[in-house]
């Protein structure tokens, strides 16, 4: 697909989409904004997220290094 069928595409379904939280944050990537969308995201995983924060600021869970280290040794060679 090239760039022009993508940009249509794009258009389409954003012509027709109801969806203002993505309309929201297709504005806010154009406009090069840094909009936070906290209030906008479902509340459980605002929950989620907030879960995550904490176990993290406990000490629990993997560094994202580490995970990835093992990710790439599982890979075949």
């Amino acid at each position: 697909m090239n760039n022009r069928q993508k940009r249509h595409n794009l258009i389409e379904i954003l012509s027709t989409t109801e969806d203002e939280l993505l309309l929201n944050q297709i504005k806010a990537i154009l406009e090069g904004s840094n909009v936070l969308i906290w209030d906008d995201l479902n509340p459980h995983l605002k929950e989620s997220i907030d879960r995550g924060l904490e176990q993290s600021k406990r000490g629990l869970g993997v560094a994202h290094d580490e995970v990835m280290k093992d990710f790439r040794a599982r890979l075949p060679k």
